[in-house]
């Protein structure tokens, strides 16, 4: 408990100096920027209209959702094109850390992933393919993909720990019934060494309560060589942007 909480710590402090950085030099490089230029810069980047549950929205939230134990999550942004995220459960042995960089063409993310029975880091992306010109209607279609690296303990046999890298791929998918509600589904598959395999599917329904706040119920199932889990979701979040 004592060494993960310490990680988790170390974790925190390496992703603020890695995405406070660039804001340091951005701010010496806007002496030498006017105003206009800065304005025409940022003005493509619009974040508050998207989907609450749209997975390149840019924006500072807080959440509080229950899975089967409580869990504490949010996202801190930097700027309109890069955020913080985090989540930690009640008992402080399960938490995620990472960011997001957005792109015209979609969005880049890293997570830092521990839990009980396997720590994994994850480098990937999401790419609406409406961003690449492709008319889906009213379906909001986000192929995803990326590279992990996972090491654990195995469920059976008393397997010592071992050490994985891979890739997976999928798709996260969102229709907007109206203004108030979503439908979510995502499906997505992995494969690495030492026999890795990973497949997971899932999918719920979010609801839009105001401007700021809004609700979502999910359930999904997710089998790996180290454990197969269902897991039920009920999530409430307030966004400040």
């Amino acid at each position: 408990m004592q060494n993960k909480i310490s990680l988790f710590i170390k974790a925190l402090v390496l992703t603020s100096t890695a995405f406070t950085a660039p804001l340091y030099a951005a701010e010496s490089n806007d002496n030498k920027t006017n105003e206009e230029t800065v304005v025409t810069e940022k003005e493509p980047v619009i974040t508050n209209t998207k989907n609450q549950e749209d997975p390149t929205k840019i924006v500072t939230k807080i959440g509080v959702g229950y899975n089967g134990e409580l869990t504490f999550s949010g996202s801190l942004a930097l700027s309109q094109t890069n955020k913080i995220n985090g989540s930690v459960n009640s008992d402080g042995d399960e938490w995620t850390l990472g960011g997001s960089w957005l792109f015209s063409k979609g969005i880049v993310n890293f997570n830092l992933d521990v839990d009980s029975y396997r720590t994994s880091f994850s480098v990937g992306t999401f790419v609406p393919l409406s961003a690449l010109g492709v008319d889906t209607g009213e379906w909001l279609l986000f192929p995803l993909a990326g590279l992990s690296s996972t090491q654990g303990e195995r469920d059976q046999n008393n397997v010592k720990p071992d050490k994985t890298y891979g890739g997976y791929a999928g798709m996260f998918v969102l229709r907007p019934i109206n203004d108030d509600f979503t439908i979510i589904g995502w499906g997505i598959g992995g494969l690495g060494s030492n026999d890795f395999s990973s497949t997971g599917v899932g999918g719920g329904i979010s609801y839009k309560i105001d401007l700021h706040q809004s609700v979502n119920a999910v359930a999904f199932y997710s089998d790996d060589i180290y454990r197969t889990d269902t897991t039920y979701g009920l999530n409430y979040r307030f966004e400040f942007n």
